[in-house]
């Protein structure tokens, strides 16, 4: 989903919801986690502002760590558009 992402796949952002449900069932010992942090660079930053909302609900969850990095990312580059949310 992330590659598609990269590449410019028409529908491939329509997908985020899918990634974003398979990081809330990762484990320690899941590969999801570490996959999402070893593709989370080439994913560009304009393709989470939909899902600030689900970012940050997810803080609550045991995915924080990784969207916590996401969060991280936008703050940096888009701070109004997260400001707004909060």
């Amino acid at each position: 989903f992330l590659q598609g992402i990269r590449f410019g796949v028409s529908n491939s952002r329509s997908h985020m919801a899918r990634v974003l449900y398979l990081l809330s069932f990762d484990t320690a010992n899941e590969p999801v986690g570490r996959i999402f942090d070893k593709h989370l660079d080439q994913v560009p930053h304009w393709v989470w502002l939909s899902w600030i909302p689900q970012l940050l609900l997810s803080l609550q969850r045991t995915e924080a760590p990784h969207c916590k990095l996401v969060l991280l990312k936008i703050a940096a580059v888009f701070p109004q558009a997260l400001y707004y949310w909060l």
